[in-house]
């Protein structure tokens, strides 16, 4: 009984991984816009099996690799990076930069905003002076 209870918790699991593996990224090149069977399968036979080494490659280094036209390349890898909604390495800095600043914005503007709230500072002042307490 207890071993069928892990079994099952074990399958749940992996299913739950599995279901986080698709929401992350989607599985198969042909969801890339502009990608049929004939281009995914030179995309395969050059190394391209995932979206994201996709959105990752040089559009010379595609074009050569897998026979396509370069402007074919670069339509490729910007869909690539829009069917992924993962930054590339060269992105990331830029994106976490670009969150940073929202973030810090938006709590700036929440911040003014609770502030002019008379009763709620008031309270708030309550709330820290209990806590020194």
């Amino acid at each position: 009984m207890a071993q069928d209870n892990e079994a099952k918790r074990e399958t749940r699991k992996e299913k739950e991984r599995a279901t986080e593996k698709r929401e992350i990224q989607p599985t198969t090149i042909e969801q890339i816009q502009g990608v049929g069977e004939a281009t995914a399968e030179k995309l395969r036979k050059a190394g391209y099996n995932t979206i994201t080494q996709i959105a990752q490659a040089q559009p010379d280094r595609l074009a050569e690799e897998t026979g396509l036209r370069k402007y074919l390349a670069e339509k490729l890898i910007s869909s690539a990076k829009e069917a992924s909604k993962e930054p590339t390495p060269q992105e990331i800095p830029k994106e976490k930069e670009r969150i940073a600043e929202e973030t810090g914005t938006m709590k700036e503007r929440l911040l003014r905003e609770v502030m002019k709230d008379e009763r709620f500072r008031r309270r708030l002042i309550r709330h820290i002076v209990d806590k020194l307490s």
